[in-house]
Formats: C-alpha cells, sequence, structure tokens
C-alpha cells in the first residue's frame, strides 16, 4: 500500500473545516468531498496497518464511491484482499486500480501486502499482463558504449520535454572526461510537443512507470552488453526526474552504486529512502525552497546511513552537462570514490 505517514493528514483536513466554518466560510459540496474523502482514505490506511480487514474493506469501498475515477483505494483494497489471501479477489482490484491509472509497477512489486499472493498464477497473470501494458509502444532506450571492458555505465533519466537523443551525447561527452564508460538512456513514454519525450502524460498524475521503466531498460542492456560492469552503474536524474532517481537508487541499492542528482524537489521521495545510497545532488542556490528540499534529501540519505553531497550552482541541469567545470564532472568523480573540492566550501550563502 501507499506509504501511511499518519493520521495527521485527516486531522489537519478537519480542523481546517473547523476553521472555515468559524469564520463563516462554509464549505462547498466539492470541498466537503475531497474532505471525506481524505478521512476515509487515511483511516482506511490505518485500518489496513492494524489488519482490521473489514473496516478497511468498508472505508475503502466508501471511497471508490466517493471518487470511483481515482486508482488508489482499488489499489488499497487488492492490498487487503491479499492479506486475506484472497488472490481472485486481489488481482480484480489490480486491474481495475491499472485501468485507473496507477502503474506503479516497481512498487506493486516490492509491497509486502501483496507477499502473500505473489506466488500465485492468479498474481503471475496479472503481473504479467500489466508489464506487457506498460511496455506498450513506449520506445527502447538509446545508448552509447566506447571499446573496453569493465566499463562504468551511466544511466540516464532525462528530463520532462528532454530530447534523449540529446541528453545522451552530453552526457556521453562529459563522462569521458572521467575514462571510458557507457550511457543509456531510457526514454520516456510520452511525446512532448517541442519533440522531446516526457515520462507523464496530462491524464496522469506522476511518472509511476519510471521506475519500472528504467529498471526494465537497464536488465537489458545488461544482458546485451557484457563489456560494461554491473558493479558500476550510477543513476542520474535531471530536472524534475532528479527526485525520482533518488528514490529510485534508494529503492534498489542492488542495481546502483550511485545517484546523481539534479533539480527541484530532491526531499519530495526522501521518506522513502530506507537503505543506504550514495549520493550526489545539486540545487540552485536562487532558490531556497529547492535548497531547503535538497537539504531534506541529504539528511534522509544520512539517516539512512547513506553518504550525500549538496552542491549548490547556479544553473539549469542540462548547462551542468556541458560546463567544463560543472557539477556534473565533479559528481561522477565523488561517486566513483574520488576527492573533489566544491565551489565556494564553506563559504556562507545567504538566501
Amino acid at each position: 500500500m501507499p506509504a501511511l505517514r499518519t493520521l495527521t493528514c485527516a486531522l489537519t483536513l478537519a480542523l481546517a473545516a473547523s476553521t472555515c466554518l468559524a469564520q463563516g466560510m462554509p464549505e462547498t459540496d466539492q470541498e466537503r468531498k475531497d474532505r471525506e474523502f481524505q478521512l476515509v482514505f487515511q483511516e482506511g490506511l490505518y485500518a489496513l496497518t492494524k489488519r482490521d480487514m473489514q473496516r478497511a474493506y468498508q472505508l475503502f469501498q466508501q471511497a471508490v464511491k466517493l471518487y470511483p475515477e481515482r486508482p488508489t483505494a482499488y489499489y488499497n483494497l487488492a492490498c487487503a484482499y491479499s492479506i486475506d489471501e484472497d488472490p481472485e479477489t486481489a488481482v480484480k482490484y489490480l486491474r481495475m486500480a491499472y485501468e485507473r491509472g496507477f502503474n506503479d509497477l516497481a512498487h506493486m512489486g516490492r509491497d509486502m501486502d501483496l507477499d502473500a499472493i505473489r506466488n500465485t498464477p492468479a498474481y503471475r497473470q496479472v503481473r504479467a499482463e500489466l508489464e506487457q501494458a506498460a511496455l506498450l509502444n513506449v520506445p527502447p532506450a538509446l545508448s552509447q558504449v566506447p571499446a573496453g571492458e569493465k566499463l562504468p555505465l551511466y544511466v540516464v533519466i532525462h528530463g520532462d520535454t528532454d530530447t534523449p537523443s540529446e541528453v545522451l551525447q552530453q552526457v556521453y561527452q562529459a563522462a569521458q572526461a572521467q575514462g571510458p564508460a557507457g550511457v543509456l538512456v531510457p526514454q520516456g513514454p510520452f511525446e512532448a510537443e517541442n519533440g522531446g519525450r516526457a515520462w507523464r502524460s496530462q491524464q496522469e498524475a506522476g511518472a509511476g512507470r519510471m521506475e519500472f521503466l528504467v529498471l526494465r531498460r537497464l536488465k537489458e542492456f545488461l544482458e546485451e552488453t557484457p563489456s560494461v560492469d554491473p558493479q558500476q552503474v550510477y543513476l542520474i536524474g535531471l530536472g524534475f526526474s532528479a527526485y525520482k532517481a533518488v528514490s529510485i537508487a534508494g529503492h534498489n541499492p542492488e542495481a546502483f552504486t550511485g545517484v546523481y542528482a539534479h533539480g527541484p524537489l530532491l526531499g519530495a521521495e526522501a521518506g522513502e529512502i530506507a537503505t543506504k545510497v550514495r549520493a550526489y545532488l545539486v540545487v540552485d542556490p536562487q532558490d531556497a525552497g529547492q535548497v531547503a528540499s535538497g537539504v531534506e534529501a541529504r539528511d534522509a540519505i544520512y539517516a539512512a546511513q547513506g553518504r550525500a553531497v549538496l552542491e549548490r550552482w547556479s544553473g539549469t541541469p542540462n548547462a551542468g552537462l556541458t560546463a567544463e567545470d560543472g557539477p556534473l564532472q565533479r559528481g561522477l568523480a565523488w561517486l566513483s570514490g574520488q576527492a573533489v573540492k566544491l565551489p565556494h566550501a564553506g563559504e556562507a550563502v545567504p538566501f
């Protein structure tokens, strides 16, 4: 199931509604519906964690009635029926969740609430169906590998609207300054208006398929490219894909040796980092919110016994790829174990 923070969200919504009423601002019907959905959904998560299955069923069904087009209540119903070891019903709700936009197959693959049905024929069948659907019409990854053996590999998650072929060339040229290395750029599933690729569409709230696609393309590439060393695979996230790179590396320490993430919202999924991560994080010092989010990500990595560098660098993530003295060169060097000196290290940086 999605991570259960606490019931704080639901309580906050209730208090906010009380405040509005006290100030003579009655809720609209839409606001009341939204608040009710959040309350029953959060209470459903609480019931699920307490293994009060009958109450969980009741609450998530209530959430479905309020917003039948939203996928998360269906997904949590699947989790509930899995815990009750009812694979057929669980699979039915997994399909319904996917049809409504829940396509985070990587999360589904590690969700312990689904462990009870994971080895059943029903789950294996739906998993195969959903993977096939997730790969439909997604272009293959782009790659460039020089001659050599035991080469490091940089897997790049391009930003939304980036042109993957341009990103491939930029990173490949920059990477060779550290020595021969291969570059792999999985492509986002959607066409962008500028001719680039995007990880989400207007119909999808997030980039749920990203982790699954990145891992699938990496697995395929390693099987086809024996000259690459699977023990030296580094993940690079750019722009609004950077925060996902941090969480993907945190979820898959067996796949990635380290992560370079340059962009905003780096701490957006910091709460999910539970394993050691080696990360080089880059934020724009002119954006205090971006810096604060980078600090949140760095601190979460420290809390998980990982290692991180947070660099403040003025410029866009893609400009950082081509700058001769840009952050990418420092990041790649540090991730490979070299000592690096940050510009203006130790200086106070006012906001």
